[in-house]
């Protein structure tokens, strides 16, 4: 089981949190854990339409947080987790998503419930 100071989050609760809509940014400031979040990630949060001041607050809460980039072990367990679970091709990032946790072992937070609970390689917690 992963260090319960480290965990790797979903990116509809950065979204929250950097656009004001939640009670949630002192998950992120706090000191106690370590959060890491997938490159995939960062894509998505920066690759919508949004403005360049939210763009300035993701970049900001990003800077704070671990990056972790796609490497041939989490290819491989991305590989793996598309053969396992049929629902996953149609969700191609939240499988980059749950390999990268997998790989690093560390759990994975999200508000997304229903993309990730079924994955029984990873431990989900529910934000």
């Amino acid at each position: 089981m992963a260090d319960p100071d480290q965990r790797a989050c979903r990116h509809r609760r950065f979204h929250s949190v950097v656009s004001g809509r939640s009670a949630s940014p002192t998950f992120f400031r706090n000191p106690a854990i370590e959060i890491y979040y997938s490159r995939v990630t960062r894509k998505e949060l920066l690759h919508r339409p949004i403005s360049d001041a939210e763009k300035a607050r993701v970049l900001r809460l990003l800077a704070g947080l671990r990056l972790i980039n796609p490497d041939n072990q989490i290819a491989a367990a991305y590989s793996d987790l598309l053969s396992r679970y049929g629902y996953l091709r149609v969700h191609l990032a939240d499988a980059l998503i749950a390999a990268s946790a997998w790989v690093k072992n560390l759990p994975l937070v999200t508000t997304n419930l229903r993309h990730f609970q079924q994955i029984r390689e990873i431990e989900v917690i529910p934000f």
